[in-house]
């Protein structure tokens, strides 16, 4: 190939991927992805205030359920955070 068609093709190829991100301005999702964002750090502050509680009461014996907890929110919590965030950086204009 020459010089002049990969430059051709290389802005074809951005300008593609340009074009398929989701909008995320005036008439975009940026209220969608806000609303989960929030409700995610909602979940992960009082996921972390339970564990916490729990593993403070003196009344109760709950180590089981607290390690139980913490791998839920390791396992599932962290992990959507980071997916969801990737999947915002990949896939949007902001």
């Amino acid at each position: 190939m020459s010089q002049e068609s990969i430059k051709i093709w290389r802005k074809w190829r951005d300008w593609r991927l340009e074009e398929e991100k989701i909008p995320m301005g005036f008439a975009g999702y940026k209220n969608y992805f806000d609303t989960i964002e929030k409700a995610m750090e909602r979940v992960e502050r009082n996921m972390k205030t339970l564990i916490k509680d729990l593993a403070r009461d003196k009344d109760g014996d709950y180590k089981k359920e607290v390690l139980e907890l913490q791998k839920i929110y390791k396992r599932n919590l962290i992990e959507l955070k980071v997916k969801f965030a990737d999947f915002k950086r990949k896939n949007t204009d902001d």
